[in-house]
């Protein structure tokens, strides 16, 4: 499989370095090693088979698949208008299958009110296969 991706070294006042392989359209995130100073060098000067710190994989379901994300809107009761942790179970009822629900509500849509009625406003997201190109 070849995607689109990125690669970040994130080099810390302390001796560890981290590098970071992500996913563009997938907008995911997937490796993430962390290397001491000493490991670091050993890398850069071509050692093969350095020993890593740590190495941390995650996400690899969604590697080569395309991240969509579209706003799940819901009416929520007056009295409880601002209330995130009820926004956040309705989200997860209300999410469509298929979808996961972001659980944020902090931002300044997050919660609105139209004709009179009270709502609130998150994103969910879903991974979908990768036509070949």
């Amino acid at each position: 499989m070849e995607i689109e991706g990125t690669i970040t070294f994130l080099v810390s006042r302390g001796n560890r370095t981290t590098i970071e392989i992500h996913d563009s359209k997938a907008s995911v995130k997937f490796v993430e090693v962390t290397l001491t100073n000493d490991q670091l060098a050993s890398a850069l000067s071509r050692i093969g088979y350095t020993d890593c710190e740590k190495i941390i994989v995650h996400g690899l379901h969604n590697v080569g698949k395309i991240r969509v994300i579209e706003n799940l809107d819901f009416e929520m009761p007056k009295n409880r208008y601002r209330d995130k942790e009820l926004a956040r179970k309705m989200a997860n009822s209300k999410c469509p299958e298929g979808w996961k629900e972001d659980t944020y509500f902090g931002s300044q849509d997050s919660f609105y009110t139209k004709d009179g009625r009270a709502y609130a406003r998150t994103s969910i997201v879903k991974w979908i296969e990768r036509e070949e190109e």
